[in-house]
Parts: structure tokens; C-alpha cells; sequence
């Protein structure tokens, strides 16, 4: 799995959440455990970033998690990586 890199070396993480999703809570915990910022973007009230997540992603499911823009999954997803040891290396190293 490669590293993706953003601006300067940094990554930026995006995560399209909605209220009151369970799965939204289990990945912003994942990433708060492991110190990972994010920028968290609530499609609840405003379709247009729902649609947005749509597009990037093709995927209608909550969250939807970006890394420097490339897509990498869902919750289920993340925490496969992690499992499999492969979260640190693509988001920390």
C-alpha cells in the first residue's frame, strides 16, 4: 500500500459524516486514538456535500473517509486496515 502525501508532506484526512451515525462515531474515534486530525464534513443539512461525497466516491454509505483525496473507504474498511496493520503505515508514516 503506498503513502499518499499531501501539501508539505502533510496529509489531509476528510471523513462525510451524518447525525447520529454510530459508524461516523467508531472511525472519528479511531482517528482521535491514533492523533490523526481530520476535517470532519456533515452532510446532514446540506445535500450538495452528500451528492459531493456521492461523486468522489461513489459510495452512498456513512462515513466515507478521503485521504489527500483519494478515497480509501468506510468504517468496516479502516478498521480492516488497522486490523491488518496497514492503517499506521498509510496514514502515519
Amino acid at each position: 500500500m503506498k503513502k499518499l502525501k499531501g501539501p508539505f508532506g502533510m496529509n489531509t484526512v476528510e471523513v462525510y459524516t451524518k447525525p447520529w451515525c454510530g459508524f461516523c462515531s467508531m472511525v472519528k474515534r479511531l482517528l482521535n486514538n491514533k492523533n490523526i486530525s481530520f476535517i470532519e464534513i456533515d452532510v446532514g443539512a446540506n445535500p450538495q456535500l452528500k451528492q459531493a461525497m456521492l461523486e468522489k466516491s461513489n459510495r452512498h454509505t456513512f462515513p466515507q473517509v478521503f485521504l489527500n483525496g483519494e478515497h480509501i473507504g468506510d468504517c468496516m474498511e479502516l478498521y480492516n486496515l488497522d486490523r491488518k496493520g496497514l492503517f499506521d503505515k498509510l496514514f502515519l508514516s
